[in-house]
């Protein structure tokens, strides 16, 4: 079919339209009805618009009158803004022939917020494309959708600006491998790779999960970086230095302890490590541990107590605490006969919220003042963390 020779132009100097309503576009025309005549200046006009836009905008630029695709050299692309398109895109073939090696570039000038191209036939009649780059101002992201199959060794690479130069944002490869950004130097402060975070555990169903793919998020209240597998969220945590907590202190100080009085916190004073980054332990009267993230811990701590005054029946209890309440009961000692010194060891695991703090207590009912023995390898405690 021939190219009509006229456009169903109509109203297109006046201004007598008005638009319908929207119930009475819904409903259409009763029979017997005769609309006014701003109705169907109305939509007259808009179809001989449409009419014209579609030739001039869409059709056009890719083809000849007689249908025929048309050769890429030089084709500028503008459409509106409101289609999220840019309307300053410049599409050419640089080589201006069909041969492999042909390169094609798209280059932004403009303010939009990004590119949206759909090559339909776009590429029709030219081999496959061995590089093609989109190279755009200083904040600007594009958007490609290809339906052309692309050669083995061809690749699609997007670019940003920095005001001075061109910098690499993506590269896609045939086979599926692809590079973000580029390579850095330790003081890089731009250019990263940037993964989606959520503040606290994920526990939404991936709607989009294709074969082959695992969709990451990192938790930035537990520091962990989670992997969707095997139909749930399975995390790794992701600490300073690359090391899990780590933390041994002891004492030698002779601590005495009250009688018969409220347990007791031991003041652990003396650092061997608290790895790693900042102490998360606080010395002192109210000595304790503070977790710095979501973590479980492995706790293990021993004291020796001395009192000239136990008798039979006595006892001692080593006590875990969690936020200033008693958690859990580590150790209780029960003398059987008459003594001077006891040896109070316990362990326990226990999962920790961060802000969550810890520490360790001791009570006894000797009749009298009891003291930790002089001497750090008889009085200490470890605090890991575990998986």
């Amino acid at each position: 079919m021939a190219k009509p020779d006229k456009y169903p132009d109509w109203n297109t100097g006046g201004s007598n339209r008005a638009e319908p309503s929207a119930p009475k576009k819904t409903a259409g025309w009763a029979a017997g009805e005769e609309p006014p005549s701003t109705w169907f200046n109305w939509l007259l006009y808009y179809l001989g618009a449409w009419a014209r836009f579609f030739y001039d905008e869409m059709l056009s630029p890719q083809h000849t009158d007689a249908g025929a695709h048309k050769d890429v050299t030089a084709l500028s692309v503008a459409v509106d803004l409101d289609q999220n398109v840019d309307s300053g895109v410049t599409v050419e073939n640089d080589q201006g022939g069909t041969a492999a090696s042909s390169s094609l570039k798209l280059t932004s000038n403009s303010g939009a917020y990004g590119i949206f191209l759909q090559w339909w036939k776009l590429l029709a009649g030219i081999a496959p494309v061995a590089s093609l780059k989109a190279k755009l101002p200083n904040g600007q992201i594009p958007h490609l959708r290809f339906h052309e199959a692309l050669a083995t060794t061809s690749q699609v690479e997007l670019y940003g600006h920095d005001g001075s130069a061109e910098e690499p944002i993506f590269t896609g490869y045939r086979k599926g491998e692809i590079t973000v950004g580029k390579s850095h130097a330790t003081t890089a402060t731009e250019g990263f790779f940037l993964l989606g975070s959520c503040a606290g555990t994920p526990t939404g169903v991936p709607v989009v999960l294709p074969a082959g793919f695992i969709p990451t998020l990192y938790d930035s209240t537990s520091k962990k970086l989670y992997a969707y597998i095997g139909g749930g969220w399975v995390g790794v945590p992701l600490v300073p230095g690359g090391e899990p907590v780590s933390v041994r202190y002891v004492t030698e100080s002779g601590q005495s302890i009250a009688d018969n009085a409220a347990p007791e916190i031991i003041d652990f004073s003396t650092k061997v490590y608290d790895d790693p980054g900042v102490d998360r332990v606080a010395t002192g009267t109210s000595w304790k541990f503070t977790a710095d993230r979501n973590m479980k811990v492995y706790i293990s701590a021993q004291i020796e107590l001395v009192s000239s005054g136990w008798l039979v029946g006595d006892y001692v209890d080593l006590v875990l605490y969690k936020n200033n309440s008693l958690d859990r009961y580590l150790f209780r000692f029960y003398l059987l006969t008459s003594a001077i010194a006891t040896l109070l060891k316990g362990e326990t695991t226990i999962l920790l919220a961060n802000g969550d703090y810890l520490d360790l207590r001791v009570y006894q009912n000797s009749g009298g003042a009891a003291t930790l023995s002089v001497g750090y390898n008889a009085n200490w405690i470890d605090i890991h963390e575990i998986p």
